[in-house]
This record gives C-alpha cells, structure tokens and sequence, in this order.
C-alpha cells in the first residue's frame, strides 16, 4: 500500500521510510504538542474504523490515498492511534509532503537559492489552522501575504517570498500544500 501525496509517493514500511517517518514517536517532545499526521488503514476504509479515529480525539482532515487520513492530534495520542485495530501506519505530516513540483521548479526557475529571486505561490492552509500565527511564520521566513481567500473550511494564501525560502515555508506546520500561484 502506498501513501500518495502530490510529488510524494511512498509506502510508509519500506526500511528506508520508517526510520524518518516515525522518529517523532522516539523523541521528547511535548506530549500536548498538536501536530499534523497521515494515518494509513490495511484496507478501504469502514465506517468503525473512522470512528474509533474520532473516539481516540484525533480530528480527521482529509482523505490520503491508498485508505489513509490526514489528521490533526496530539503527540501523546500517537501510540494509542498505532494500535487501533487495522491501523497500518502513523507518520508525521513532513515538509516535503507539502510541496508540488511547481513550487519547486520556481526555486530554480529563478536562478536557485539567491536572495533577490521573490517567487508567488498558492499556500493551502489545513482546516481549522491559526491563520494568524501561520502568517507570522510566513513573515518570519521572509515572505508577505498579498491575498487571503477564505471558503467555507479552506483557507488559501497568496504569498511573496523569496526562492530560497521555499524550503522553510514548507517546514510551517499548518501549511498542508503549496504550488506555484496560477498568473491569469
């Protein structure tokens, strides 16, 4: 079974993903840490399965392919998850699941990671993100939002940033994708 996410296409119990995905169970964090995680069942989907997810306290956010969720949880929870019943796998929602190719044909497009090159990307903000620390993170890492578009339980930004700052946009927790802006 696979994890599909954009660019990234991976079966999360392959020897090399498993060390990096499931590093965050081995380290000390905050165990009331709220992070973002992929949540992979054995097989499609059944209404019970769901609902165990939502009686553990995870919020579900969106459909993963093959047979997983997106999910928002705390830290602490991360275990307990792992060993519902037909659970394949949990992992860390990471940076590069954020970022399609478009957003990083702009890093070289403008000439690679110089200072001077300010790209536009459409950033997809996970529902029920903190839209005003995620855009105190953006501004953090150099960039500026031209454009919010708020519909129903997506949130979209416009932002200005500079090419070399790509990779640390995608390292803002509450980002769930980024793509190069459409230009009309």
């Amino acid at each position: 079974l696979m994890i599909r996410l954009g660019r990234s296409h991976f079966d999360p119990l392959s020897t090399d993903r498993t060390t990096k995905s499931l590093s965050f169970v081995q380290t000390k964090e905050d165990p009331n840490r709220i992070g973002y995680y992929i949540v992979q069942f054995d097989g499609p989907i059944r209404p019970a399965w769901k609902e165990a997810l939502v009686q553990s306290g995870v919020e579900i956010l969106d459909y993963v392919p093959d047979f997983a969720f997106s999910v928002r949880m705390k830290s602490s929870q991360v275990q307990a998850v792992q060993a519902l019943a037909h659970v394949r796998w949990v992992g860390s929602f990471q940076a590069e699941y954020r970022l399609s190719n478009g957003a990083l044909e702009q890093l070289y497009i403008q000439g690679g990671k110089t200072e001077s090159n300010t790209v536009l990307l459409k950033v997809i903000l996970f529902a029920g993100a903190d839209i005003d620390a995620t855009q105190a993170a953006i501004q953090a890492v150099g960039g500026s939002i031209e454009e919010i578009n708020e519909s129903g339980r997506k949130i979209t930004l416009q932002v200005a940033i500079p090419a070399s700052a790509i990779d640390d946009l995608s390292a803002i927790e509450d980002i769930k994708w980024i793509e190069k802006a459409p230009q009309w």
